[in-house]
C-alpha cells in the first residue's frame, strides 16, 4: 500500500506531542475566515500560487484543532502528495477510507490532502469522497490553477474556496 513511514513523517504530531510549541506561524487574515468553515458539512479548498502559504494555513488549522478543539492526534491525517509514495492511497476511495479508520475511534475525522491536483482526476474523487457523507472534514489546497478551475465546477455545493 503506503509507506506508513511518510505518512507518520508528515504528520509528526501524532508521535511528539511538543511538535508544533517549536512551531512559529504568522498571523493570516483568512485563518480566520477558515475557522469560520471549519464546523461546516462543506469541504474547504485553499488555492493559490505556489509559495503563498496554502500548507502553513493548514498546519495553521491542526494546531487548532488539537490546541484548541482538543482533537484527538490520530483522528487527523495530513497528506502532502508531492509526495508519490502516497499516491496509490488515492486510487480509490475505499481505500482512503480503510486508512482513515486505521487505529482511530468514531471521532470526526479531518483530512488534510496538499496538492490535490495530483490525484488523478481529483474533483471526481473528492465529489465521492464528499459525497459518502462520513464523518469526515475535509480541507484541500492546490497550486495548479488550471486543475483547481476544472475542479471548482465539479465541487459546486461541496467546498468553501
Amino acid at each position: 500500500m503506503i509507506d506508513y513511514a511518510i505518512f507518520q513523517n508528515q504528520n509528526r504530531w501524532r508521535s511528539d506531542s511538543d511538535f508544533f510549541k517549536r512551531q512559529t506561524f504568522l498571523k493570516r487574515h483568512v485563518f480566520d475566515d477558515l475557522l469560520k468553515w471549519l464546523d461546516d458539512e462543506e469541504m474547504i479548498v485553499i488555492s493559490g500560487s505556489r509559495q503563498v502559504g496554502k500548507s502553513t494555513l493548514m498546519f495553521m488549522l491542526i494546531r487548532y484543532l488539537l490546541d484548541v478543539k482538543k482533537c484527538a492526534a490520530t483522528d487527523i491525517f495530513y497528506f502532502n502528495l508531492d509526495e508519490r509514495s502516497l499516491h496509490p492511497l488515492f486510487q480509490s476511495t475505499s481505500l482512503l477510507i480503510d486508512f482513515l479508520k486505521t487505529g482511530s475511534n468514531q471521532e470526526k475525522k479531518y483530512l488534510f490532502i496538499d496538492e490535490f491536483q495530483k490525484i488523478p482526476d481529483a474533483a471526481n474523487f473528492m465529489k465521492a469522497l464528499f459525497d459518502l457523507k462520513l464523518p469526515v472534514k475535509i480541507i484541500v489546497s492546490g497550486s495548479s490553477s488550471l486543475e483547481i478551475a476544472k475542479d471548482k465546477e465539479t465541487l459546486t455545493g461541496r467546498k468553501h474556496f
